[in-house]
């Protein structure tokens, strides 16, 4: 019995057939292998970005530490060259200048203002402001050491200050013994209210004061205290 033609395959359509098949089998075989390529492909490439990075790595650190100058990339997407400073050493080997009398000008204590003052080492609103109080209340500085008298001005303090001042002694304006109220000479910081009394009832029921020395009669004027007015004393 013959077989039925239908059914059976021409040799041309089993080589069609077949070369379809071996072509199948060629393509997966080539995915396979663009596959296994592209990715040591990417491998390769991935361990070259990352001894890349670790050589820029290696790069910025020695050019910190050498202090050399690098590259850093600003926000409008270009570079500026920018140096390292070692500010350790910068500030090191600074030479930073004292204050000298040469930089400060000298100072009249009797006219100097606030703002003259304020401009000594050491002298802030407040004390500048009790020296120039204390100067009117005794009508003038006769000397520099009367400096150290202020509330608050130190000995250290008046020993930084005390090579920029000057006194001119003929500034001060003397208290009339003979003819001021009680009220003004007990203002004056160097007479106490005995000694205001004293005065007032001297000069009422004995006489007035001749000289400086005529002063000296009192009780209270003790040589202290003649020492301190000697230059106030106004006859």
């Amino acid at each position: 019995m013959k077989p039925n033609n239908a059914f059976l395959l021409k040799n041309l359509e089993r080589n069609g057939i077949l070369a379809i098949f071996l072509l199948i089998i060629f393509c997966l075989f080539a995915q396979k292998t663009l596959l296994s390529y592209n990715s040591k492909e990417s491998a390769k490439r991935f361990a070259q970005v990352l001894k890349s990075d670790s050589l820029t790595l290696i790069k910025i650190r020695n050019s910190l530490d050498s202090g050399k100058i690098i590259q850093k990339r600003d926000k409008n997407n270009y570079t500026k060259k920018k140096e390292f400073i070692d500010y350790s050493s910068k500030v090191k080997n600074k030479t930073y200048v004292p204050y000298t009398k040469f930089q400060i000008k000298k100072i009249e204590i009797n006219t100097a203002g606030q703002l003259d003052w304020e401009k000594l080492p050491g002298i802030g609103p407040v004390l500048a402001q009790r020296i120039v109080k204390l100067n009117g209340a005794l009508g003038g500085y006769y000397k520099i050491e009367q400096i150290a008298e202020v509330y608050g001005v130190d000995k250290e303090t008046y020993e930084r200050i005390k090579v920029y001042l000057t006194c001119n002694p003929k500034k001060v304006e003397p208290i009339s013994f003979n003819t001021a109220p009680i009220e003004e000479l007990e203002r004056h910081p160097y007479i106490s209210q005995k000694l205001a009394k004293q005065i007032i009832n001297y000069r009422t029921n004995i006489a007035l004061f001749k000289s400086k020395e005529d002063t000296k009669q009192l009780y209270e004027m003790t040589p202290t205290s003649f020492e301190r007015l000697n230059s106030y004393i106004g006859i």
